[in-house]
């Protein structure tokens, strides 16, 4: 499932502000793909490699996955219960 632009930049905007370090990115990484950041993305910044986990969850179609891996590691971050509200819908498509 493909995100369209606003929906995309919603979901980049939370994860980078409640994953703020790379350590935070790698740990999101590890739970929501079982992957480490390196297998998935080579980027030099944090953004891109946001990015680069927003992409892989829309290759592989678990952008669901993904959510719930950020709220379980940031159970208290509002943004990201506020991305999961708004992409409700596409996330029972999902499945």
């Amino acid at each position: 499932m493909r995100l369209n632009s606003a929906q995309y930049k919603q979901l980049s905007t939370a994860l980078n502000d409640v994953f703020g370090t790379e350590d935070d990115v790698k740990e999101l990484a590890r739970l929501a793909f079982d992957l480490t950041l390196d297998q998935l993305t080579l980027a030099a910044n944090l953004l891109d490699k946001v990015n680069a986990l927003i992409g892989k969850a829309e290759e592989l179609n678990c952008l669901g996955r993904l959510l719930d891996a950020a709220i379980d590691l940031r159970p208290a971050a509002q943004p990201l219960k506020d991305v999961r509200a708004a992409l409700q819908a596409l996330l029972v498509s999902e499945r």
